[in-house]
């Protein structure tokens, strides 16, 4: 698979009229920036993608965990109130 970054940095190098910068194309957004911009773009869009994996494999892990019957749901939640009331009574 190429990197969609680099196939457009090298694919949609283009110079201004000036000839003083040269524009690269953003494929994503369809917008001219800068190559400095483009990196830039495109280390953010990575992160996010990373991310968002890292994001779904603690998802699967959790529901994983949820179906083995380590759930923290079956665990009896105690309201602060009870708390006390069973810590005075067992002193």
């Amino acid at each position: 698979m190429v990197e969609p970054g680099k196939e457009a940095a090298k694919a949609a190098e283009q110079e201004v009229a000036g000839g003083e910068k040269k524009l690269y194309k953003d494929d994503v957004t369809g917008e001219m920036v800068s190559k400095n911009e483009l990196k830039l773009r495109q280390k953010l869009r990575k992160k996010e993608e990373e991310k968002k994996k890292k994001d779904e494999e603690k998802k699967k892990k959790e529901e994983e965990k949820m179906a083995a019957g380590g759930s923290k749901k079956n665990e009896v939640e105690l309201d602060p109130t009870q708390y006390t009331e069973n810590r005075k009574h067992f002193i």
